[in-house]
C-alpha cells in the first residue's frame, strides 16, 4: 500500500512537471 501511495504521489508530479515544460515549450515558440 505504501509503495502505490509513493508511486502515484511521484507520477503526479511527473504529469504537472510535463505540464510546466509544454507551457515553456509554446512559450518559447
Amino acid at each position: 500500500m505504501k509503495k502505490m501511495k509513493k508511486t502515484g504521489i511521484t507520477f503526479r508530479r511527473g504529469l504537472k512537471t510535463q505540464k510546466i515544460k509544454l507551457k515553456l515549450n509554446t512559450i518559447l515558440l
